[in-house]
């Protein structure tokens, strides 16, 4: 409705209304006829407009209250398709601005097409929800397998203390496009998924949440340590778990699974923590699969000349492991 335009056609009326000079009785009686019928389509006008906001304001008010029953509920979460099938009355226009507004209230926040979280009080002064709150619902709607590792996992099993600003998810191909808005940095890393033996579920206030167990998470720190922080940030993190007993040997499953480049590291660092139990484990498991290793730098990126070789792995140790305390 164009209620700016009702007044302007309004004001025209009466002006004209103020200026009306007759000139014979038929002429007059059609002007007079013609202002009457344009009247009462400005009266009209108003009226509809008026219906109009009501409605988009009623509707505002439904959506509101719907997203806070499901809070109620213990839900973070819901998707377009099921706000339209609540609400058949209001035109999918209409609810996307009512879901606009509300997310610029910080109650409601698209993280993905199609796909929104509702943001409890508790969370309304960080205007972000955590990502364990609503990745698992997510997953699920786009029909990927995952599970959270890294750093996020390493929080579960001693290293709570190691606080990532992003969340490390793993999933399987094609690619994906990382998520990030207003606050919420995801980053997801695509590779061919190991078997459901070596994922946990935990419990979360949202449901469960699928994440690596010890001994694939710290096959993935050393494989992607660039995007954890580094070689000592490592181990320090695996300082931790071990701490906690929380740190778990690749049994051979994994260790088939996984690059031998990737063990080698990894039994040297596990060295450097004086963890003998673990890397003895290890290197017997590594030898039984891998009898003859070839030599490699413990830091690939860096020069291999001129440096000591841990001959029991067989790694050119490159750089230095130092833990932070």
């Amino acid at each position: 409705m164009d209620y700016k335009g009702c007044l302007e056609r309004g004001s025209l009326f009466f002006n004209e209304q103020s200026d009306l000079k007759p000139k014979g009785t038929q002429r007059a009686r059609r002007g007079l006829i013609s202002h009457i019928n344009f009247a009462i389509s400005y009266v009209i006008c108003i009226l509809l407009q008026k219906i109009y906001l009501n409605t988009m304001i009623q509707s505002k008010n439904r959506i509101r209250d719907w997203t806070e029953s499901l809070l109620a509920g213990g839900r973070y979460t819901f998707i377009l398709d099921e706000a339209k099938k609540s609400f058949p009355d209001v035109s999918e226009d209409s609810l996307r601005a009512s879901l606009l507004r509300l997310s610029a209230k910080g109650k409601v926040q698209s993280v993905f097409r199609g796909f929104y979280i509702i943001i409890p009080p508790q969370y309304s002064k960080m205007g972000v929800l955590p990502p364990q709150l609503f990745l698992d619902q997510l997953m699920k709607y786009l029909e990927r397998q995952y599970y959270i590792g890294l750093l996020n996992a390493a929080q579960y099993y001693g290293s709570a203390h190691q606080s990532p600003q992003e969340t490390f998810v793993f999933t399987e191909f094609p690619s994906m496009r990382d998520t990030q808005t207003a606050g919420i940095r995801i980053k997801y890393v695509s590779r061919a998924l190991p078997s459901d033996k070596y994922i946990r579920q935990i419990k979360s206030e949202a449901g469960y949440l699928r994440i690596s167990s010890p001994a694939l998470t710290i096959i993935d720190l050393v494989q992607y340590q660039h995007r954890a922080g580094g070689i000592n940030r490592i181990a320090t993190v695996m300082a931790g778990m071990a701490e906690d007993d929380q740190l778990d040997v690749p049994d051979e499953g994994l260790i088939k699974a996984t690059k031998t480049s990737v063990l080698q590291r990894l039994g040297v660092i596990l060295d450097s923590l004086g963890l003998n139990h673990e890397s003895g484990l290890l290197y017997e498991r590594l030898a039984i699969r891998h009898p003859r290793i070839q030599r490699i730098a413990l830091n690939p990126s860096k020069p291999k000349e001129g440096f000591h070789v841990d001959l029991k792995w067989n790694v050119i140790i490159n750089t230095t492991i130092e833990p932070e305390i």
